[in-house]
């Protein structure tokens, strides 16, 4: 099982807004927790990518930065979001994600500075 390949098929779902690949990359009863807010499952996460794509949001990732352990990836990169308006704004994010011993996502935390994406989302 390689994590590096597990991470980046996980932000290709991500970018090509493929709710089913992403839902069948995590356990039944993962968690999910993006900065402070509460700690939701992986419907919680789809939820907010759907609210991208609803809105007309593209995401692209950049400067990848991984580092791959045992049983998790902490990741850093620089996510773009742009509307389709064409106005768009980024910011480092980093996601730290653990993996069950079949290579399945239990637990996925992300910490971004949302005050980046104010002016566009709000």
């Amino acid at each position: 099982m390689d994590l590096d390949v597990l991470t980046a098929e996980l932000f290709q779902h991500f970018t090509n807004q493929d709710f089913h690949g992403v839902r069948e990359m995590f356990t039944p009863d993962a968690k999910v927790k993006q900065n402070g807010n509460p700690e939701h499952g992986v419907e919680g996460l789809i939820t907010m990518i759907k609210g991208l794509q609803r809105d007309g949001v593209r995401v692209e990732y950049s400067n990848v930065r991984r580092s791959v352990g045992d049983h998790f990836v902490v990741e850093q990169h620089i996510v773009r979001l742009t509307r389709a308006d064409g106005v768009s704004a980024a910011c480092d994010v980093c996601f730290v994600v653990c993996f069950d011993p079949s290579g399945l996502i239990s637990r996925l935390d992300e910490y971004v500075d949302t005050a980046a994406f104010a002016s566009l989302l709000g």
